[in-house]
């Protein structure tokens, strides 16, 4: 659990995607390692292939751990978001709203109020690939608003670069503009490059969406 905790603070901060997707992969291939272990690094390890534009790793991973997901050791909360990331990226349909919503109710149940934040995110990300940007927007509103209620700060950021990036897909710039203005980057957890760049990159597309090449 360690190790996975590990590299997912690595993925959601550094930039070095290659590096992270390999020594993920050693544990979704460690035949030593339990179910859980190596459908939770596959798990990662999908996410990461999505990020760096090697979604053609996805077909492989699944065929790996798929026959892992009857194991008993496996949460529910774990094979549903495999199911949901290979369907969403991989499958002929998008996955119906109502399965993502159960996704982040099973979090919220298994995990926490932490966990309920990052699946409604995680369900705005299926929605984002689908090209549902009001669906996703939607989870988007509901995961922000519950991090300022129960006081997830570390939480606001991310969740709103997710909707400056929503906004930049339904080339709704003003829109981006208005949400990424409202992020304070002295919020941002000490070296977080991820984030601090992602605004950086959202507030260059906007400009120049906008014809600003200054």
């Amino acid at each position: 659990v360690y190790e996975l905790r590990l590299l997912d603070a690595r993925y959601k901060t550094l930039l070095d995607f290659v590096a992270i997707f390999d020594e993920t992969l050693l544990c979704v291939e460690n035949k030593n390692a339990s179910s859980a272990h190596r459908v939770g690094a596959a798990i990662l390890a999908m996410k990461v292939a999505v990020d760096f534009g090697r979604a053609d790793h996805l077909d492989a991973m699944y065929e790996r751990v798929s026959p892992l997901l009857r194991d008993i050791d496996v949460g529910e909360r774990d094979r549903l978001e495999l199911e949901m990331i290979y369907r969403t990226m991989r499958g002929d349909n998008a996955v119906p709203t109502d399965d993502l919503s159960r996704f982040a109710d099973v979090a919220r149940l298994t995990g926490g109020e932490l966990a309920y934040s990052r699946a409604l995110y995680t369900a705005a990300d299926a929605c984002r690939f689908s090209a549902r940007y009001q669906e996703g927007l939607g989870f988007l509103s509901k995961a922000l608003e519950h991090a300022v209620s129960n006081r997830l700060h570390s939480r606001h950021a991310e969740i709103l670069l997710a909707t400056v990036r929503f906004n930049i897909a339904a080339r709704a710039f003003d829109k981006a503009r208005e949400v990424l203005k409202g992020i304070d980057e002295r919020l941002l957890p000490s070296g977080n490059f991820k984030e601090t760049n992602e605004i950086h990159y959202h507030d260059a597309t906007i400009a120049l969406e906008g014809g600003d090449t200054r």
